[in-house]
């Protein structure tokens, strides 16, 4: 398994690890239902403006450098999350990830136009979107798990290092 397929697979880890967690974060740091809302949809905004902002950086820097950059930048993001303090650190480090891990299929799409034969093209697509579906069919329990045993900052820690 490549670097990049294994990170299909934790890249969901990530993004669900703060639905797994969220009720151990908001206890422990007496969230309000709006602060943690904002946290969500700060993290959605910058996933979704990062989408229109990478795929020139893609282009101008290479597909392998830029998704390497973005896969160490999204996992240094994720394990921050660990030394969240209340809703400003976590609302900073969600929207870091969100514009970080945006970068994840735009470069893995052109890395399967550039380093997969025209025929091959179609079978790593459907390899590609498996591993997010994959990732959040077994990220729940397996978080949940970890937090119970660990502690919620160890379900940011170990998808951040996978």
């Amino acid at each position: 398994m490549s670097i990049s397929e294994a990170k299909q697979l934790s890249e969901p880890l990530i993004v669900t690890v703060r639905s797994v967690a969220g009720p151990s974060i908001v206890d422990e740091f007496q969230l309000r239902n709006t602060e943690f809302g904002a946290i969500t949809s700060a993290f959605l905004f910058c996933y979704g403006v990062g989408h229109l902002v990478v795929g020139p950086v893609i282009d101008r820097i290479g597909t392998r450098r830029a998704f390497n950059l973005a896969v160490v930048a999204w996992s240094i993001a994720g394990i921050l999350h660990a030394s969240g303090r209340g809703f400003w650190s976590f609302l900073g480090f969600r929207s870091v990830l969100g514009l970080f891990e945006a970068a994840n299929f735009p470069a893995a799409v052109k890395g399967i136009a550039e380093w997969f034969p025209r025929n091959e093209r179609s079978m790593a697509v459907g390899i590609l979107t498996a591993g997010p579906g994959l990732g959040a069919l077994l990220a729940p329990p397996l978080l949940g798990g970890l937090i119970l045993y660990a502690g919620w900052q160890w379900a940011f820690i170990v998808p951040g290092l996978a």
